[in-house]
């Protein structure tokens, strides 16, 4: 544009001309004035007005051009990164779950020490004076998990009522290392429970992890307030003499949002796949490829697994199981594994026809377990062997039984063949519709394979004694049927296969054992176990002795195979030593012959006495055998098994 300028010197006085405004000056229509464009805006030459620069470019200093601003860039960039890390911290600050790796006492009588997958980011700092409460989801252990009642109820709990929770869900931690901690009653005192998972996540409780989670000891809380103050001292130097508006500031933090959002999810689910549910990937696979077309079946005796597939479940998580029991394998393995189908692991795996009932208490180490069915397929499959004699049940050939014969020996075993799903079904509206009483009165099953050890434990259960008590009464029925097996991790015990040690301990502790103390996870259970018990002619008294005579059969059969082995073994040392020694004991004379023959009586003699003991501990008041006895069922099944 042009403004009008007089020019005196010219000769007209009164002429008027236009004159250009310079470039970054402007002029409206009729001004006699050029204005310097403001900030941010620039003009060019003879330009009636002055154009805003685009987002983050400024101007020069003469306001002619707009040039790209380098330092907003870079501070734009550093001021993501820190929203990014603000809105990442957030969830941290909440509480955010961690992953669960493993959980476990450390040594006997140590710790329980629970390691996440990946870092806790809870600090050490102030642990004395502000001790902090954790809870756990999802482990599969009853006195772990918390009640679950939804995510919006559980936000608005942590904010009115942060240091409560449900009953044994909450525990204080004590840090150990970046992704180890010790779980502590809420008292702060050491737990005395053995904790046993490798699944599930663990939650600081909000207000406490604001002061301790964090880096360094810095908590996320104090570093966010950190960042806060850097971005807006930022964004004030940043912005200033820079071309920018409200909405561009809005979508920055937008995005800063959502790839926060893209960050946190990222992140659990790098953290959610643990060694153990790679592992059960694995195994789903490998089931599908063996079993393809799996397939529903009534519960029952239709529901047995084979020895193989037992062995083969167990060498493959043996690392994940160790010496843990029957309630960790079926929290952390059976149930994730047929969780998609809600079906039994006998059905995924393949199911088949029971030939013997396992009777077993899930406190019972799984090698244990494991172990004990192994040595009793071998057993039944070397008895078959020596006595090959067909019962009504028994089918196929009687030639010997080879390693796959001995991996297809079927077992119905209740973790592994009821529906963990649908418990309450399997137990039936009465015992008699029970899976176990259907499965053992089937007319498919064999006998009874009780895994022990030396404290009896399934003796003090109350389902135990309910499937002793129908095997008991199916001996006084049945003739076929094998009775109680006394399975253990050394042998069988009614084929003489085991320890002494194992049936020493086991004598002293069948000594002083009440059947009618056992105990059930649900007091109905205990209560409809024991009515029934005492229903029968006998009760509780009879079954007892039931128990010790089977067991008095097998110590005899084990000490008759001691016997027989201890007679092989002198008589082995017996001729080597006479071949080695015919010379020396020749020239030696007569007295050094009688010495070591008064030796071998002596120690024949001793062992011969410890035996006596053993036996007479389980008899003496326990051997009731009178004729009045064997009115009740319980005598013509234990005069069965002598």
């Amino acid at each position: 544009m042009h403004v009008f300028n007089n020019n005196s010197s010219n000769n007209n006085s009164n002429q008027i001309q236009c004159v250009a405004c310079g470039a970054g000056r402007f002029s409206t229509e009729g001004s006699i004035i050029c204005i310097a464009c403001g900030e941010n805006s620039v003009a060019k030459e003879r330009s009636g007005r002055c154009d805003e620069c685009s987002p983050g470019t400024s101007t020069d200093i003469l306001h002619i051009e707009c040039n790209r601003n380098v330092f907003f860039w870079a501070g734009q960039v550093v001021l993501s990164i820190f929203l990014v890390a603000v809105f990442c911290l957030l969830p941290k600050c909440l509480g955010l779950p961690v992953y669960i790796l493993n959980v476990s006492r450390e040594g006997r009588g140590g710790h329980v020490v629970v390691t996440t997958n990946g870092p806790h980011f809870i600090s050490k700092r102030l642990e004395e004076v502000m001790p902090i409460q954790v809870r756990c989801e999802g482990t599969g252990h009853p006195e772990l998990d918390a009640v679950h009642h939804g995510s919006l109820f559980s936000l608005r709990r942590s904010f009115t009522t942060p240091f409560t929770s449900c009953r044994g869900a909450s525990f204080q931690v004590r840090v150990l290392g970046w992704d180890r901690l010790e779980l502590r009653s809420l008292e702060g005192t050491q737990l005395l429970e053995d904790f046993q998972a490798s699944q599930g996540t663990l939650r600081p409780v909000f207000p406490t992890t604001m002061l301790r989670t964090g880096f360094f000891h810095i908590p996320f809380f104090v570093i966010q307030i950190k960042l806060v103050i850097i971005i807006v001292l930022i964004y004030a130097f940043n912005l200033s003499g820079v071309s920018s508006d409200l909405g561009e500031v809005l979508c920055g933090v937008g995005i800063a949002i959502v790839l926060a959002i893209l960050i946190t999810v990222l992140q659990r689910r790098l953290y959610m796949k643990t060694p153990l549910s790679r592992r059960l990937k694995l195994y789903r696979m490998k089931l599908a490829k063996e079993n393809p077309y799996f397939r529903v079946c009534p519960r029952g005796p239709g529901r047995a697994i084979t020895e193989g597939q037992l062995a083969d479940f167990y060498a493959f998580f043996a690392d994940f199981i160790q010496e843990r029991n029957m309630y960790y394998t079926d929290a952390n393995l059976v149930k994730p594994l047929t969780a998609e189908q809600q079906l039994s692991f006998a059905e995924l795996a393949g199911p088949s026809q029971v030939q013997y009932f396992v009777s077993h208490y899930w406190g019972t180490p799984f090698k244990h377990f494991c172990e004990s069915i192994e040595l009793h397929a071998q057993s039944v499959a070397t008895m078959r062997e020596r006595n090959p004699i067909k019962s009504r049940r028994s089918t196929g050939s009687l030639k010997s039984l080879s390693d796959e014969d001995i991996r297809k020996q079927a077992y119905w075993i209740c973790s592994l063949s009821n529906n963990q799903w649908s418990v309450s079904e399997e137990l039936g509206h009465n015992w008699d519709e029970s899976s176990f009483y259907l499965t053992l009165r089937s007319g498919f099953c064999l006998g009874t394979a009780m895994v022990i050890d030396s404290d009896a434990l399934p003796l003090t259960r109350s389902w135990c004694l309910f499937e002793v008590l129908q095997t008991f009464l199916l001996m006084t029925e049945d003739e076929h049927f094998q009775g109680l097996q006394m399975c253990t991790a050394s042998g069988v015990l009614n084929f003489g296969c085991t320890g002494v040690d194992v049936s020493m301990a086991l004598a002293t502790r069948l000594a002083s054992l009440r059947l009618e103390d056992a105990s059930a996870s649900r007091l109905e259970d205990k209560l409809m176990i024991e009515g029934l018990v005492q229903s029968m002619p006998g009760g509780f008294r009879d079954v007892n002795v039931f128990v010790r005579r089977v067991f008095r059969e097998a110590l005899y059969l084990m000490k008759s195979g001691f016997e027989a082995d201890f007679d092989r073994l002198t008589s082995m040392l017996e001729q080597v030593a006479n071949v080695a020694g015919q010379e020396e004991m020749q020239s030696k004379g007569s007295l050094l012959h009688q010495a070591s023959l008064h030796l071998e009586s002596c120690s024949l003699k001793r062992v011969n006495s410890e035996e006596q003991g053993i036996v007479t501990e389980i008899s003496v008041g326990r051997h009731r055998s009178s004729r009045s006895d064997l009115e009740h069922p319980v005598e013509a099944a234990a005069n069965l098994a002598i």
